[in-house]
């Protein structure tokens, strides 16, 4: 199963959960933030594993 076919399975009694090494978990909570702030300015953000993305770059710090 792809994680794009994740939501058919909403409503059932299956889930399915992304596991990441404890130092992308940091990194990711790190990121969290400044993709919220992001999206508040307007703009298109996601976390790809541990990679801010913010209008389709990346962004480093």
């Amino acid at each position: 199963m792809e994680r794009r076919q994740i939501k058919h399975l909403a409503g059932t009694a299956f889930n399915v959960f992304e596991q990441f090494p404890p130092e992308v978990v940091s990194k990711r909570r790190k990121l969290l933030p400044k993709m919220k702030e992001a999206r508040a300015k307007g703009k298109r953000s996601w976390i790809a594993y541990d990679t801010l993305n913010v209008d389709g770059r990346p962004v480093r710090d």
